[in-house]
Parts: structure tokens; sequence; C-alpha cells
């Protein structure tokens, strides 16, 4: 996973930085430094972000009006 794609996933939840680092277990500014390319994401934490994009993407579309 790049760091334009946690960005990418990011954006489509409408999460903040900090919201989506909740979310993981993580510090926000490790958000920041996967999404600048400044630290490598490691797998378990990228399997863990597309499980809750997943999660997240059906549950705002079983929510929508």
């Amino acid at each position: 996973m790049t760091g334009h794609e946690v960005l990418q996933i990011r954006q489509r939840l409408k999460l903040t930085r900090a919201e989506l680092a909740g979310q993981l277990g993580v510090a926000p500014n490790s958000i920041y430094r996967w999404e600048t390319h400044r630290m490598k994401i490691r797998e378990p934490v990228a399997r863990l972000l597309r499980v809750l994009a997943s999660v997240l993407a059906k549950n705002s579309v079983s929510q929508a009006p």
C-alpha cells in the first residue's frame, strides 16, 4: 500500500488524520508520514486499513437516504 492510497482511502471516508489514526490505533503523525512517503506502511496496518475502509464504506452506503 502506498501513501497515496492511504490518502485516497482517508479522503473517501471523509476522515481527518486524527480520526483515521484513532480507528487504526496509531498516532496522527504516522498517518502524515505514510501519506507523504516518509515512513513505510507495515503490512498488518495496511491490511487493517483495507478492512476498515471496506467496512466503513459499506456502512456509509447502507445509511444513505
